[in-house]
């Protein structure tokens, strides 16, 4: 009987953490005379307005300025308008992963930012010059460039750390840009290549970047001006893709499952060549990958500076069971 008991309690408690988790993510940032406050689902005020900015509440707090001023005044409130940290920023983001960046009160321009828990903790220390939100476990951040030679004429360099904050590769880079939620391509200066979370670099010799001439067939781009599209565009990208996949039976019976990348050209017609495994997951479930992006019809290509081009696309292929 008393074991009985305590599951009840157990579930009694589980549910009411689940009430109180949508009560916090039901709560709305409104604006009313130049302040800002929070209503609930029903429009009921319940945090009053009286910030110069509020973002949406991340883990059960919210990113508000306090100040109008020329310095701004950032800080956390909890969903009954309390403060959660006694410390204010000159600039900071919302939680997302347990993190968020801040950058605390110095001389004017010469501030870096860093990384506090939900107890508002410093965790990853004041040293960077650029940073960003936390997404499924990975953050693009960066620093002043000290090297023209190894980097570029750029004035900062940039890599990826994880909530540890170690860095991917353990090397940074001219450029990164966040490709998918595990994927980024980077580069260092005019080379590119695809980092995976796991730290893997993989460059393909074949590809030519900022080139002037965009009539060769040869060159294929990652950027261009007017991205290819496919017919009907993205959603109708993924729902084709969703019903050609065919599910190998013997990846079903064995339990197969991952994420297969694959790597194709978009043509200046339009049509798909090329097709290459990127990062596979399973021979069986990186062959109905290629089979699906080499069945896909004709884009509409994309342009550079006027020109139709070759362009150089990427696409993970997530196999999962139900």
């Amino acid at each position: 009987m008393r074991q009985f008991k305590f599951v009840i309690c157990y579930l009694l408690l589980f549910f009411n953490y689940s009430l109180i988790y949508c009560q916090v993510n039901t709560l709305t940032p409104k604006e009313k005379d130049g302040k800002w406050g929070y209503v609930n689902n029903k429009g009921k005020v319940v945090i009053k307005f009286q910030y110069y900015q509020a973002e949406l509440f991340s883990e059960g707090i919210a990113l508000v300025r306090e100040s109008s001023g020329f310095i701004p005044f950032y800080t956390f409130i909890d969903v009954k308008g309390k403060k959660v940290f006694l410390e204010e920023y000159f600039n900071a983001g919302s939680f997302s992963d347990g993190l968020a960046f801040v950058r605390k009160f110095e001389k004017f321009g010469t501030g870096y930012y860093g990384y506090i828990n939900t107890k508002g903790e410093l965790v990853i220390p004041y040293k960077y010059k650029i940073v960003e939100k936390f997404s499924n476990g990975f953050a693009v951040v960066g620093k002043d460039n000290p090297n023209e030679d190894t980097y570029g004429d750029g004035s900062s360099i940039f890599g990826v750390i994880n909530t540890n904050d170690s860095l991917l590769s353990k090397r940074w880079f001219s450029n990164v840009t966040r490709f998918s939620k595990d994927t980024f391509i980077v580069t260092i200066k005019d080379k590119k290549y695809t980092l995976f979370s796991n730290g893997e670099l993989v460059f393909k010799e074949n590809i030519v970047f900022n080139k002037n001439d965009t009539t060769s067939d040869n060159i294929n781009f990652y950027v261009v001006e007017t991205k290819p599209e496919f017919p009907g565009g993205e959603y109708e990208m993924m729902k084709w893709v969703a019903q050609t996949v065919i599910y190998p039976e013997i990846a079903k019976e064995k339990g197969i499952q991952g994420k297969v990348f694959v790597q194709f050209i978009i043509g200046k017609d339009g049509n798909i060549s090329e097709v290459e495994l990127l990062k596979g997951a399973n021979p069986i479930l990186d062959e109905e990958a290629i089979r699906v992006i080499s069945a896909m019809p004709a884009w509409k290509p994309g342009k550079h500076k006027g020109h139709l081009v070759n362009v150089l696309f990427q696409i993970p292929l997530n196999f999962k069971l139900n």
